[in-house]
């Protein structure tokens, strides 16, 4: 969990993806899969380390329906 939250926090700013996280630590060397990273960042939300945050159309003044970014506290 440690290396999902550090990544995390690194790509502050970024759009992640349980994927893209879970490919990117694979190829660091650190075998995971989708489904644990999914798990542990559910965890860290129920947690409220970290939160999602619905992205906003600021032109058509409505929220989007994908690509959410997750924050920490």
């Amino acid at each position: 969990m440690e290396r999902i939250i550090k990544f995390m926090f690194d790509s502050i700013g970024s759009y992640l993806s349980i994927r893209k996280i879970a490919n990117t630590l694979t190829s660091m060397g650190h075998k995971i899969t989708p489904n644990t990273v999914e798990r542990y960042i559910n965890a860290l939300l129920d947690s409220l380390i970290i939160y999602d945050v619905s992205r906003f159309d600021i032109h058509g003044k409505e929220q989007l329906g994908s690509l959410k970014k997750i924050l920490h506290c």
